[in-house]
């Protein structure tokens, strides 16, 4: 986040949490709220709408901002479609304009179907707080309103269900079958299959076979339409109930009676997956790993969409599950390198989750390149580790160029996030921040092996993202001391980032003018403006204020060797491809880029793209897990490398880190030694020891 000088204040949403824009001072200030206006305005309004309880006041910025508004009615019926395509954050933005229109009215059924659409899109978004809160909403404004029992049907069974998937989510499976029980009871006879299948996978995850079996029957004979779903889930059901041979000839029943249509083949593939994991139940770990195989090819053809059916059958199928159980599976029977590839495989079908058929990624790395290939495309003297955590232990390969290295990590996903999570806390000043910095380098990085003078590229997965690996603290100081340090979201992008690009200049977009003076970030223009003249006369073109817009952005980048963006930007938690950065509106355009828009863009001659920008770096850390938003809809549209940002950051400690870093790359050095020089000066200097002011910037690739 950057943050312009005018002293006491900061953007903030009109909402709780403030994560969307970037203002304040320049060192920092009391928090305040900020009236923001135009088209771009109401977008930073709708930042961080998951965790909003003032969402109704988003929702009449959105709407007055719609140039065709409707009926409150009609925004509910949107936003249930965008949902059950994927499209998360455009769901809630049409449920929070139907919320304010139901308040704005005192139509209380309107406020009951706008808060059951926000839990519904929220649960499958994965954001079971929020979903939970939204539920509840919704059950309130039901009890107020003066419908009939049979119209509040539509709200009671729906609300009641998403309660239920939050407490399974939870694993609290009791819970969640009482909550089911309701859901049934109270919702449309259309409705009450979903409830049943939701009980009875909540049936089966508590034990009561008998009771699971009996409510998957019930929601068979309502929902035929499902009845791959319930053939599934009918496996699942016995393998939980302890009768892994029962399941076994359920899955393979199923995996031999699949269609050969794209369905079907997405059936195929969880149905060796569990026969898989009845296989290991039996104690066939062979047979587990040639059905896992055979899940993960068929994997590969079945096409990446949202599916909701999932949900609507008591399912919370993710294909990283698939992967994570393969990659467990084949380094436990000892095949180190077989699981590397599986997990490289895992990243590359992220990606393609991701994208959901929403962009043309021409340059998506190939599905789980070889690592002899990704081995040859790295340096002397660099060390490419990738990391992959499972439930409860973890483990790394460290590539080199004349081989690889498997590594046993004796610390899993849970309490990898436990401690990077403890970090960040300490590192906002609410712990001992170096205390939390050494455990992480003796739990991730002392397992490793690093050889005096080696550099480090590391892939990380899961909670991982979220921690810079350059703050770690060693026995010879911080990790960025010993050596330069970079990313990957997969070691398969190893040739891409190590690939020479011909020479090019210097495009630099800055201070965009978005229309309100508390929005300027005049510290950013003097940067961007220094930058420029160090690219020298003629290799630099900079665009600031009313310059610095979208089009300007379309026109230009793709003539860019290095592309430098500073305004102001935000993650989107719901939806990484709709994550933004404000440029100056024009014309008909708003300004507002969204993360997918970079897959209009050839970057191919882009060595670097910079983001001095808003947590750009931190996207979304799924299961999966690939660094999401700008970071990789930037490096698909070809670019050689990103540097990015994890948390907010002052000017007073950005610009001589940013000028610093653009001296000595063009005084010859690569991206990641530009960077670690300009990060060590910078912590030396007496009053920026701290990891905030210099361990935010990430560089992702351009080796």
């Amino acid at each position: 986040m950057r943050w312009p000088e005018a002293a006491g204040h900061r953007l903030a949403l009109l909402a709780v949490l403030v994560l969307g824009a970037c203002a304040g001072t320049e060192g920092g200030g009391a928090p305040g709220t900020l009236a923001v206006r135009g088209p771009a305005a109401a977008t930073l309004l709708a930042h961080d709408i998951a965790q909003s309880l003032r969402l109704a006041d988003v929702g009449g910025a959105l709407y007055r901002a719609d140039p065709r508004p409707r009926d409150g009615y009609a925004y509910c019926s949107n936003s249930i479609a965008l949902a059950e395509r994927g499209e998360f954050r455009a769901a809630v933005e049409e449920a929070a304009k139907a919320l304010y229109l139901g308040q704005r009215s005192g139509d209380q059924f309107l406020i009951a179907s706008a808060a059951r659409d926000l839990a519904y899109a929220f649960v499958l978004a994965g954001a079971a707080d929020t979903a939970e809160f939204w539920a509840n909403e919704a059950l309130a404004a039901a009890g107020r309103s003066i419908r009939p029992p049979q119209a509040l049907r539509e709200v009671l069974g729906p609300a009641r269900k998403t309660l239920g998937d939050v407490a399974l989510r939870r694993q609290r499976p009791a819970e969640a079958a009482a909550l089911y029980r309701q859901a049934a009871e109270a919702g449309t006879e259309a409705f009450r299959p979903l409830a049943e299948a939701g009980l009875a996978r909540a049936l089966a995850e508590a034990g009561d076979l008998g009771g699971a079996t009996a409510a998957l029957e019930r929601a068979r004979s309502g929902a035929p339409h499902l009845a791959a779903w319930h053939d599934r889930l009918a496996g699942e059901i016995a393998l939980r109930g302890g009768d892994a041979a029962q399941a076994r000839e359920l899955f393979r029943a199923a995996a031999e009676g699949a269609r050969a249509d794209e369905d079907s083949a997405y059936h195929r593939v969880w149905a060796q997956a569990g026969l898989a994991r009845a296989e290991r139940a039996l104690g066939s770990d062979r047979a587990a790993l040639e059905a896992y195989r055979a899940a993960l090819a068929g994997a590969e053809a079945v096409r990446a969409r949202f599916r909701t059916e999932e949900f609507k059958a008591g399912l919370f199928g993710d294909l990283q599950q698939v992967f994570d159980e393969a990659v467990a599976l084949a380094w436990t029977t000892g095949d180190r390198d077989g699981a590397f590839a599986i997990a490289e495989q895992g990243r590359s079908r992220a990606f393609l989750d991701l994208v959901r058929g929403r962009g043309g990624a021409r340059h998506a790395p190939a599905p789980g390149a070889a690592a002899a290939a990704i081995r040859a495309a790295l340096p002397q003297n660099l060390a490419l580790a990738v990391y992959h955590l499972g439930d409860g232990t973890g483990r790394a390969w460290v590539l080199r160029r004349e081989g690889i290295t498997p590594v046993a990590l004796d610390i899993g996903g849970t309490e990898a996030a436990a401690l990077v999570v403890a970090w960040r806390r300490a590192a906002g000043g609410r712990g001992d921040e170096a205390a939390e910095a050494r455990r992480l380098h003796v739990r991730l990085i002392a397992p490793l092996g690093l050889r005096p003078g080696e550099d480090l590229i590391v892939v990380p997965h899961r909670a991982l993202f979220a921690f810079p690996f350059q703050a770690a603290l060693g026995p010879r100081g911080r990790l960025i001391e010993e050596r330069a340090v970079a990313y990957l979201p997969a070691a398969s992008l190893a040739a891409a980032a190590s690939r020479a690009r011909g020479s090019a200049p210097l495009v630099a977009l800055a201070n965009p003018d978005l229309g309100a003076p508390d929005l300027d970030l005049p510290g950013a223009e003097r940067e961007a403006g220094r930058i420029a003249a160090l690219a020298g006369e003629g290799n630099a073109r900079l665009l600031v204020r009313g310059a610095a817009t979208a089009a300007a952005l379309m026109a230009e980048a793709p003539r860019a060797g290095m592309l430098h963006l500073a305004a102001h930007a935000r993650v989107d938690p719901l939806d990484a491809l709709s994550s933004q950065i404000f440029l100056a509106p024009s014309g008909g355009d708003s300004g507002v880029v969204q993360a997918r828009r970079f897959y209009e863009l050839d970057l191919t001659r882009a060595r670097l793209v910079v983001l001095s920008a808003c947590e750009t770096g931190l996207g979304v850390v799924g299961r999966g897990d690939e660094f999401y938003g700008f970071q990789r809809t930037i490096l698909a549209a070809g670019a050689g490398g990103i540097l990015a940002t994890l948390w907010e950051i002052a000017d007073e400690s950005t610009a001589p880190l940013m000028e610093g870093f653009y001296r000595h790359l063009g005084a010859g050095a690569t991206p990641r030694q530009a960077l670690q020089r300009a990060a060590v000066s910078l912590l030396r200097d007496g009053r920026h020891a701290h990891p905030y002011y210099w361990a935010a910037f990430n560089l992702v690739g351009a080796f």
